[in-house]
């Protein structure tokens, strides 16, 4: 018999065949996870450095780099090549648009070249995909834009749930601030306007604060401005149109300002990616809309966008730019209009054509490709239709509940799918459903709050990932919120 043991080359050839098919099958598992994961690695790394680099620049000259020492505290900025500092752009980890900051020369004894995201292709016009943020105390965190681990999609696990206000509040509204808290506003019991500021994690911030002591509030707004800022909107008691500004830490900033006189109704804000402030609003049943800074400067006097009355006003920012606004017209059919901010032009078209849709009940949210998802009521069936950022419908209307509801919400998650949140009118219970951008449902509906009773249930997204969705609760009366990781 002729027999011949492994030799120690052979050994050592079958065991880099094994290693190499143990890797290739443990990409191969699910290739898009182990790459992300990958680049994530990087991109700590590359973060880090930046953070060196800022480190040793500040032990030489005692003193943090002239550009960063500029910044406001608490405020995030892209790290850029570009010498351009007045643009905006894109940061997932954020959720919106952000300025920029160039580090190049200052940082060029101490790091040779900036690093950029590995998926980044134009760090020129885009950034290098990595952010800075300075605080109070001077202290710099550098984070990346897009960890692909803070980018997977809702997981839907309840870590927290608490009241907000021990009696029925109305027209509550949420946005999330640039330091990553939730800014919360609300009329109370005795018509009076309220906010409160709670952490990603659901721990008190800022106690209930009084912004409006005189009954009778409504309409109430607010939008995070780009300088971390916070605008709230609102309708007075007197029926005037009005904003002030609070800073990040529920500090008063600019006083209560006048923006419409009487007649001042369905309004609606959000920071466009200049950081000015676009409202839109009814007043003597026609649509009219308003720029201004974010320090509550005009900049554009009221312009008039539709010539008829309408009701549920929506408006968010577009990714392009440009500010997409959908409503119900008062022959009951649903509208939307673009507003190119470029060229100060309006598209208006119709998206629900049959005189149905109930009075309120229509919401809109963007994906993060910038189509833009809008739900409707039209009595027993709930739709959503699906357009473009240039207003080609993409999606034709397709059911996605079709019991009456008592209210319908839409969301933007980090991943850049869309919730929708609403009410069954029977039962009193609440749900949640998640689409992508095509219109594919990915998570079926799933009751909220251990299937009690709710109404009224709006969502709203952390900077971390974390959702909290805000509801009336029927049997303990009261205003309570959910966080879900």
């Amino acid at each position: 018999m002729n027999t011949k043991a492994f030799g120690l080359i052979e050994l050592i050839i079958v065991m880099a065949v094994i290693s190499t098919l143990a890797t290739l099958a443990f990409v191969a598992i699910d290739p898009g996870k182990r790459i992300g994961q990958a680049n994530d690695d990087e991109r700590l790394v590359e973060a880090r450095s930046i953070q060196i680099a800022i480190e040793k620049y500040t032990t030489d000259n005692f003193n943090l780099p002239p550009s960063i020492l500029e910044l406001n505290n608490d405020v995030p900025y892209m790290i850029t090549y570009s010498s351009d500092t007045s643009n905006f752009v894109s940061c997932s980890e954020v959720l919106g648009n952000i300025q920029v900051v160039n580090l190049n020369n200052e940082l060029e004894a101490y790091l040779s070249v900036l690093p950029i995201d590995p998926i980044q292709r134009d760090p020129v016009a885009n950034g290098t995909g990595y952010y800075l943020r300075k605080n109070k105390d001077l202290l710099i965190e550098i984070t990346p834009c897009d960890l692909y681990a803070n980018n997977n999609d809702f997981i839907g696990n309840e870590i927290k749930s608490e009241t907000v206000y021990d009696d029925v509040a109305t027209h509550v509204s949420a946005v999330t601030l640039l330091n990553g808290n939730m800014f919360i506003v609300y009329r109370g019991v005795d018509f009076k306007g309220y906010f409160v500021i709670y952490d990603s994690e659901g721990r008190l911030v800022k106690s209930e604060t009084v912004f409006y002591d005189t009954p009778f509030i409504t309409e109430i707004k607010p939008t995070t401005l780009l300088n971390g800022n916070m605008l709230i909107a609102y309708k007075g008691e007197d029926h005037h149109g009005y904003f002030e500004i609070y800073d990040s830490e529920g500090t008063l900033i600019r006083p209560a300002e006048e923006f419409h006189g009487y007649g001042a109704n369905k309004i609606s804000a959000n920071t466009l990616l200049d950081g000015n402030v676009f409202i839109a609003y009814r007043a003597d049943s026609k649509g009219y809309f308003m720029i201004y800074d974010s320090e509550g400067t005009l900049i554009k006097s009221a312009e008039e966008f539709h010539d008829s009355s309408f009701w549920g006003l929506k408006t968010i920012t577009l990714p392009n730019g440009n500010v997409f606004l959908s409503w119900r017209n008062v022959d009951s059919k649903g509208y939307f209009a673009i507003y190119n901010y470029e060229d100060n032009s309006f598209f208006v078209d119709i998206f629900h054509e049959e005189a149905d849709m109930m009075d309120l009940s229509s919401h809109s949210a963007a994906f993060s490709n910038g189509n833009i998802l809008i739900v409707y009521d039209e009595g027993s069936d709930n739709k959503f239709v699906i357009y473009d950022s240039e207003g080609t419908l993409i999606r034709s209307a397709e059911v996605f509940y079709n019991e009456p509801v008592s209210a319908l919400y839409t969301n933007t998650l980090l991943s850049g799918n869309v919730m929708i949140v609403y009410g069954n009118s029977s039962t009193d219970k609440s749900y949640f459903v998640i689409y992508d951008s095509d219109g594919t449902l990915i998570r079926p509906a799933e009751v909220l709050n251990n299937n009690e009773a709710s109404s009224g249930a709006r969502a709203t997204t952390f900077l971390n990932g974390n959702v909290m969705i805000i509801y009336e609760d029927e049997y303990d009366i009261g205003s309570k919120f959910v966080i879900y990781e």
